[in-house]
């Protein structure tokens, strides 16, 4: 079957090729009330009848990737490359300098927004449906402008949780709207955006209309809790947001150079340059905490780490204050204990 003939084929006929364990897979994902006992063509008339709106649905959220993931996967079953569909395709691919990664459509696969064909176990052929394909292409416009706003959405959800550890709702809007004043959010719209997407690999949960990054346990949430409730929020610049976004540990900052520096200079019984940047990281992530300095002895002492002697340890735990004291908290909703101070007198 060519690629022209792909696109003038009913879904249901397409659907019918793949696995009926693809199939039920994709109609538990819809989250329709199917089981094992349920025929391969029951579960595609199902899925069929609910197809197109739950893509509809899906596409408000889509993030950029995911959106661009659909233009590179569409296009490959364009036949005609130098249509005027397939020059609008690429033209945004070109635009937005997209190389293909699997993982960008983990969540559309697992929809089955595309028939699924195994060529392999570990390859698989994806092949557009006509009803998705020709909703997509004719709102396209509206769904990338969504996909735009979305991703900056997100963006600014990872770069706040790794500032601030956990935050409200509240505070998120509180921030958006600071350096959108042109395109304003409520807590209504962060409360119906937050659980959309949560499944896409963000590196987040969700608790009492908290965002809290799942590097942190509920228990240590708890504590984080109580011991900030009563202090006021960090406001982030904007070029603090965009390092956020990124990373968790900015490398580039005075605090991270300067622990890796001591460790250049220092690396006890250590051989490894990778296991000493581990170490690092490791403890840059402690400085989010607030960890006490025992704590980070016994990181040091589980690394394997030797001191060369009581000199050097003296230096360590004198470097690390200074860093301490200067590292945004978690436990101080993102103030350094230097600024929380000059707060507090």
């Amino acid at each position: 079957m060519n690629n022209n003939e792909d696109l003038h084929t009913s879904t249901k006929e397409l659907m019918m090729e793949m696995s009926k364990e693809d199939i039920l897979n994709i109609a538990q994902a819809h989250l329709l009330e199917v089981n094992e006992e349920t025929s391969k063509l029951e579960l595609v008339e199902q899925i069929n009848q609910i197809f197109v709106d739950d893509f509809a649905k899906d596409s408000h959220y889509f993030l950029m990737d995911e959106f661009l993931f659909l233009i590179y996967v569409f296009l490959q079953f364009e036949e005609d490359k130098q249509s005027s569909i397939a020059v609008v395709l690429q033209s945004i691919l070109n635009q937005y300098d997209y190389e293909i990664d699997d993982e960008d459509g983990e969540q559309i696969i697992k929809k089955g927004y595309f028939q699924i064909l195994k060529e392999t176990e570990e390859s698989i052929v994806l092949r557009p449906y006509p009803q998705i394909y020709h909703y997509f292409l004719n709102n396209i416009t509206p769904i990338l402008t969504t996909a735009v706003k979305n991703q900056k959405m997100a963006d600014l959800t990872v770069a706040l949780t790794n500032i601030y550890g956990f935050y409200s709702y509240s505070q998120y809007v509180h921030i958006w709207n600071l350096y959108n004043s042109e395109d304003t959010l409520t807590e209504e719209t962060a409360s119906d955006f937050f659980p959309q997407i949560q499944e896409k690999g963000l590196n987040f949960y969700l608790f009492n209309k908290t965002v809290i990054n799942d590097m942190i346990p509920m228990e240590e949430f708890r504590s984080l809790y109580e011991n900030s409730k009563n202090l006021p929020w960090f406001i982030p610049p904007k070029e603090m947001i965009e390092q956020g976004a990124k990373t968790l540990i900015n490398t580039d900052s005075e605090e991270y150079k300067a622990l890796t520096l001591f460790f250049k200079h220092n690396k006890g019984n250590i051989k490894s340059k990778k296991k000493l940047e581990e170490i690092v990281d490791h403890l840059t992530l402690e400085l989010k905490f607030d960890s006490p300095p025992s704590a980070v002895m016994e990181i040091l002492f589980e690394k394997d780490y030797v001191f060369d002697n009581d000199k050097t340890v003296q230096t360590f735990l004198t470097r690390y204050q200074q860093i301490s004291d200067n590292t945004r908290k978690w436990t101080l909703k993102g103030f350094t204990p230097k600024e929380i101070q000059t707060l507090i007198t």
